[in-house]
């Protein structure tokens, strides 16, 4: 059994995938629980699905027990992977983010933010493969089940303006919206630089992610229509609440859009028959595209199911960082079914292959690929363009995803052994292309 040390005023914190939860407070426990959790093997799903049926169950067994160092011990803890328990004031004295606490209390004080101090926290760290070292903070006040507000911390001065536009955008967004869709949006609350720290406090947008829903349940496929449908409902309603005007396609736009990326990934990989064939063909098809419509629009940029917050049938958006204000339409509306599908449990709990996942999304006739269909029609339907705007612009999009990932390799932002994308494009190319078209 491991023995829990008290101690005044300091509470302890435990580990599971990248999150810090307050090991002795139930509350935060819970909600944690209930609405991040999630499971990365059917050990935990069954566990956790147990635990929330029976109440004297506690989800403290999911954490990681390792070694919890003293307070008083004179070697500090300097490997966050090794040792992963820990007292607050050790946990942020890693962090370098000693008296943060303090400070966003200050802050959210100076706007006259009503809330019961002092805060308790629940901490997301980044993922591991990204350089910014982003950490997000769940401000809990005194008697509160749910978080009060979100304070995302970055103290790398190089990597500081993801909240530098995640915050201008919040900002620009609130007065295009409108009340319903403000609503579905965090509210900017706090923006400040100090040094080599930089803070945005947002609003807690309450609900759980269709990324929750998808990872919890022991039956997901029963959950994917109303995902989509709710998705798409989103989608719709921001893009044409966003939208500045449309556009024509012309022999410029279609240079702009599709043959410089093209030509681009012909540049940058060494492709394959199919690859180099389906490009050729791709570009052949400018003609057919002339004169048809398109939509300029904001783009979210990071539209995928661990962003999208539903609590009943409200749906909330979560994570700016990426948003532009001109764009056109098909980032977010091809990022969600992509994201959907490689995050989908295929195999109960068990993330599947990517590639085997893209197939059943997109490739072969599968109960998914029928459900992306309808998606696309019903989109289509609804802004009021073409169908046949989708295929090519599809591929694009898997292009540039690839181009982005060869990027990110090259500056060392990702592994090598993450490359996703190309081996999209590739299975892609070599099928001939998707049958939700």
């Amino acid at each position: 059994m491991f023995y829990l040390k008290k101690q005044k005023n300091n509470i302890l914190y435990g580990h599971h995938d990248r999150y810090w939860i307050p090991f002795n407070n139930p509350e935060i426990m819970s909600f944690y629980l209930n609405h991040l959790f999630v499971p990365h093997s059917r050990k935990e799903l069954f566990k956790s699905s147990i635990t929330r049926i029976i109440p004297f169950m506690s989800c403290k067994s999911m954490l990681h027990k390792t070694y919890l160092a003293s307070n008083n011990d004179e070697n500090k803890v300097t490997d966050i992977k090794a040792k992963l328990m820990y007292y607050e004031s050790q946990l942020l004295e890693m962090m370098n983010l000693v008296g943060l606490t303090d400070l966003l209390e200050e802050r959210l004080r100076q706007i006259n933010f009503s809330f019961g101090g002092p805060f308790k926290l629940l901490v997301l760290e980044d993922y591991q493969h990204l350089s910014r070292s982003q950490k997000v903070f769940f401000l809990f006040d005194r008697a509160s089940p749910v978080p009060c507000a979100v304070a995302k911390v970055n103290n790398n001065a190089k990597e500081n303006s993801f909240l530098k536009s995640e915050y201008c955008a919040l900002t620009s967004l609130q007065g295009q919206l409108g009340i319903k869709l403000n609503k579905m949006i965090p509210v900017p609350l706090v923006f400040f630089e100090d040094k080599e720290l930089t803070v945005l406090i947002q609003t807690f947008l309450p609900g759980r992610s269709i990324y929750f829903d998808l990872r919890n349940s022991l039956f997901p496929k029963r959950h994917a229509q109303a995902h989509f449908r709710l998705a798409l409902d989103w989608l719709i309603k921001f893009q044409l609440a966003t939208k500045i005007k449309d556009l024509y396609i012309d022999e410029e736009f279609f240079k702009e859009h599709v043959i410089f990326q093209l030509e681009k990934y012909l540049e940058c990989f060494d492709t394959s028959k199919h690859e180099t064939e389906m490009i050729k063909n791709k570009i052949s098809e400018e003609h057919k595209l002339i004169g048809e419509r398109i939509p300029i629009v904001a783009r979210q940029g990071d539209f995928w199911a661990r962003n999208i917050i539903i609590n009943g049938s409200y749906v909330g958006v979560v994570d700016w960082e990426q948003c532009l204000e001109r764009s056109t339409p098909f980032y977010d509306l091809f990022m969600f079914p992509v994201s959907y599908g490689l995050s989908h449990p295929w195999r109960l709990a068990r993330w599947e292959n990517p590639v085997d996942a893209f197939r059943a999304t997109f490739l072969h006739k599968k109960w998914l690929s029928q459900l992306v269909r309808i998606y696309f029609q019903s989109y289509c339907h609804s802004i009021g363009i073409s169908n046949k705007l989708l295929e090519i612009f599809f591929f694009v999009f898997l292009i540039e995803r690839a181009l982005e990932e060869k990027n990110r390799i090259k500056n060392h932002k990702i592994k090598t052994d993450a490359i996703t994308w190309r081996k999209l494009v590739s299975e892609y190319s070599q099928l001939g292309g998707s049958i939700c078209f």
